[in-house]
């Protein structure tokens, strides 16, 4: 049951991924006009994948007898795993950072920082992904 809804939000987040890069295409030919709402979209939808892997990050952690104490945390304490490098795992983890800034801050949050780091995510989360799948279908 865990292993079918990990993957669930695995297979959320890539959907997600494949819309993201859909949108940003879009964004970078539009009108500025039409960029804000182009922009809304890309936000929404990383700020989705990074709270999807953020709970693949809790579950995996519970089933190790670990609770993360903060949602950067929960990626920085995937390194029990042995699966990922620790550049990877901090990088990741500011990805937390940035979704805590969408759902709290986002008046505050500048285009060009945002649409800058959507294109980190989607660096990123394509290889979190991977190792994630191999370990939960292990």
């Amino acid at each position: 049951m865990l292993r079918d809804n990990l993957n669930r939000m695995i297979s959320f987040i890539k959907d997600n991924m494949n819309m993201l890069e859909i949108i940003i295409k879009k964004y970078e030919k539009a009108a500025s006009q039409e960029k804000e709402i182009l922009l809304a979209a890309m936000e929404r939808k990383a700020e989705e994948c990074v709270e999807s892997a953020i709970k693949i990050n809790q579950h995996i952690l519970e089933e190790r007898g670990k609770i993360a104490d903060s949602y950067y945390s929960s990626f920085i304490d995937l390194n029990i795993l042995k699966i990922f490098d620790e550049k990877l795992l901090s990088n990741l983890a500011k990805t937390a950072g940035f979704r805590n800034r969408l759902a709290h801050e986002y008046m505050d949050l500048s285009e060009e920082v945002t649409v800058k780091t959507i294109r980190k995510i989607l660096k990123l989360y394509p290889k979190y992904l991977l190792k994630i799948a191999d370990y939960v279908n292990k």
